[in-house]
């Protein structure tokens, strides 16, 4: 009987330990805000775990893509607006000097006095969508709390006076301006300031672009990965001395499932540590302006070299984002497959661009010739290889690309 209990619990030990695996390579895989949303709901589910706090935000958007539409309705909208003639082709170069995102950003002298644009500029930020015709971010989110009669909130204070503090998550300042503990700042900003939109015109885009959120950043030298706020965790037997023995087996299972989760973010944000090092050693070069092209690496020789399982890889970069001097990239943009030993398809992409680009105009190089160029670098690319990826470029063929 002994024997048989013993090799049961052996059986479930083996059990629990291959769930929290498993469970750990979840967490392993989770971008930040999903994670930061997993220790919340945690620490609702365990009495052992407290005190999380409202995570901190970070301000890292991509602009939707470009469409037609969204300038086509606000065309429309202009002349029903304004029926003097003037002020109507005033507010048409407004709208034409509008950027992707739905911002004032002029190239040119305005065709009118400042008083005249003043008034078209005033009419048309009363537009929807809110933020409309802003010169920044800040006035843009500025003009959509107005728009919510949000001038006397918290957040119109902190975005009016102090908006590059809040930028650079600069709590302690903000904390001592507003005589606010973080925590309650925090609620508030996050409360009213999730729905506010960064690009006004994404209303018009089929698919919104949600905002990006570093995992990783690299400043200078300094490599950082983002850690949530962990919760505290609490000894079951400093708060309950006495319990029964159903209830000790119910609060040990809490404690180590605790214990457990705590030991998971860590181990998160060792290897997430570790693997973006490694990343951002081999592609230095090219992360810091020097090459325009990726150092060849492939995943099976970055998971022999970091001494990682391939999959376990592959779930450790899913999603994840690497805020540096080129912007927001996911951290898997800095993997480029292998041709030969020295050479890359993303150098390969690079070189036929470039060839194109020096050709003799009125008389292009034909695929062969590029071809045969290209392997005279190291690509060992055919005529029809070379074809193939210049039409996946959306390079022209050489009769298009000639000029008379």
């Amino acid at each position: 009987m002994s024997d048989f209990i013993y090799f049961s619990q052996s059986s479930q030990q083996r059990i629990k330990l291959s769930a929290y695996m498993h469970q750990a390579l979840q967490v392993l895989q989770m971008p930040f805000l999903d994670l930061q949303e997993w220790l919340q709901k945690q620490v609702e589910e365990n009495p052992l775990l407290e005190g999380a706090e409202t995570p901190s935000l970070s301000f890292y958007f991509q602009d939707p893509p470009y469409t037609p539409s969204g300038f086509t309705s606000l065309l429309e909208q202009a002349r029903l607006t304004f029926t003097n003639k003037d002020q109507l082709r005033i507010a048409e170069w407004i709208i034409e000097q509008l950027d992707p995102r739905g911002f004032f950003q002029p190239d040119q002298e305005p065709p009118c006095p400042p008083q005249a644009l003043e008034y078209c500029m005033r009419i048309i930020k009363q537009w929807d969508p809110p933020g409309l015709a802003a010169t920044s971010l800040q006035e843009c989110l500025l003009l959509q709390l107005a728009r919510k009669n949000k001038q006397h909130s918290i957040s119109y204070l902190v975005i009016k006076e102090h908006f590059e503090d809040l930028l650079h998550k600069k709590w302690t300042i903000l904390e001592k301006s507003l005589r606010l503990p973080r925590k309650q700042l925090l609620s508030i900003l996050q409360k009213e300031l999730c729905c506010l939109r960064f690009s006004p015109l994404e209303v018009f885009h089929k698919e919104s672009i949600p905002p990006l959120f570093a995992d990783v950043t690299l400043k200078e030298e300094n490599i950082l990965v983002e850690e949530p706020i962990l919760p505290r965790y609490i000894s079951y037997g400093s708060i309950t001395p006495s319990l029964s023995p159903e209830e000790k087996a119910v609060m040990y299972s809490y404690q180590t499932h605790a214990k457990w989760v705590l030991e998971a973010v860590r181990q998160r944000k060792a290897t997430l540590y570790k693997i973006s090092t490694y990343l951002i050693g081999k592609q230095s070069a090219y992360l810091q302006g020097v090459s325009q092209a990726l150092s060849p690496l492939s995943l099976q020789e970055a998971s022999e070299d970091l001494s990682l399982h391939p999959s376990t890889l592959t779930r450790a970069l899913q999603d994840k984002i690497l805020d540096c001097s080129l912007g927001m990239i996911p951290l898997r943009s800095l993997f480029s497959r292998k041709i030969t030993q020295d050479t890359s398809y993303d150098k390969a992409q690079k070189l036929l661009l470039q060839l194109v680009r020096e050709e003799d105009k009125k008389q292009p190089l034909s695929d062969q010739e590029l071809a045969l160029k290209m392997q005279s670098q190291g690509f060992p690319y055919s005529r029809r290889t070379l074809a193939k990826y210049r039409q996946l470029l959306n390079i022209p063929a050489r009769h298009h690309r000639a000029s008379s």
